[in-house]
């Protein structure tokens, strides 16, 4: 997805609209919870330490990547319903298939989810099924997109 230090590149662009979404709830005094993940996953539990949260999101991953299936199990279990997941992905997804099945039960549970795909290519087909059951699934490249898309559909 690129660098955090290029201002056009897609991770670049993922943070930034993640450092805005933040900042929508800590002004509703809400709890986050953050899995920055790539080829492995860096858990922050459910919190209000927004500080800990932002600088999570600054860790850069690498390639090959993983959907962190055991750390989104292990933040439902502490807060089955009620929650606001955002994904912000190049969509190049190992295990396509079983994220698909923790989103779509994650839906089922009345949270909400977003799914912001940063590529070109066709991946969004792979995952536009979860719309069936309320998610957002969309392209989008910018940070503005991914934050209008998030907070017009709040």
């Amino acid at each position: 997805m690129g660098s955090l230090k290029d201002e056009k590149s897609n991770l670049f662009n993922a943070v930034k609209s993640c450092f805005a979404i933040i900042k929508y709830f800590e002004k509703n005094n809400s709890e986050v919870a953050l899995i920055n993940f790539s080829s492995k996953a860096t858990i922050s539990l459910w919190t209000k330490d927004y500080k800990r949260i932002k600088e999570g999101l600054l860790l850069e991953g690498g390639g090959n990547t993983v959907f962190p299936i055991d750390s989104l199990e292990r933040l439902r279990g502490l807060k089955k319903s009620n929650t606001v997941i955002v994904i912000i992905t190049d969509g190049e997804i190992q295990n396509d298939i079983q994220a698909l099945e923790i989103l779509t039960l994650n839906l089922l549970l009345g949270n909400k989810v977003f799914m912001f795909l940063q590529d070109k290519k066709e991946t969004i087909r792979k995952f536009i099924g979860l719309e069936s059951y309320g998610a957002v699934v969309s392209q989008a490249f910018t940070a503005e997109d991914i934050r209008n898309l998030v907070f017009s559909n709040m």
